[in-house]
């Protein structure tokens, strides 16, 4: 999985398996022929991805093209709805289906630290951030992805030594 953001974004295809509502979710497959072991290009891919208990299709498509031939890979981008429910979203197998009519899937690990999971935004009480423009809720609380560290506040006076005079 990654995060699929529009080509040069600084975080496109950085990969991942937190998210938050609203940000694309991104998978990429290669398909081959088992009896040769080359790329079989005629596979239609499905991501099946369980949400609040209902199954969501994403079809994956196949990304290399004449100008672009080195692109062997089929990929598919979903949107977090805004509705997601916070927690684990259960990826089921990744089906493909080839022109001769052969068929596999892919089944990924059950090791919940590596499921797709979806967060939300952490708010931040206002003297904790930084003098940037953020977005307010309605609790006069900053919204903003990551915490932080408080400001520390340095006196205008000078500090002197020990037994220093005043001149």
């Amino acid at each position: 999985m990654a995060l699929f953001q529009p080509p040069g974004h600084p975080e496109n295809c950085i990969l991942r398996n937190r998210f938050k509502r609203g940000e694309p979710v991104g998978w990429r497959m290669f398909v081959a022929d088992p009896s040769t072991g080359k790329r079989e290009e005629s596979a239609q891919l499905v991501v099946h991805l369980n949400v609040s208990g209902k199954t969501v299709d994403v079809p994956m498509r196949y990304r290399a093209t004449a100008a672009q031939p080195e692109r062997e890979f089929w990929v598919a981008k979903w949107i977090v709805p805004q509705d997601a429910p916070v927690g684990i979203i259960r990826l089921h197998p990744v089906t493909a289906t080839d022109s001769c009519g052969r068929s596999g899937e892919f089944r990924p690990f059950e090791v919940q630290a590596s499921q797709l999971t979806i967060g939300v935004s952490i708010l931040v009480p206002q003297r904790f951030m930084s003098r940037r423009r953020h977005s307010r809720s309605a609790h006069g609380l900053r919204r903003r992805a990551v915490v932080a560290a408080p400001q520390v506040r340095r006196s205008p006076t000078i500090c002197k030594r020990r037994g220093a005079e005043d001149t």
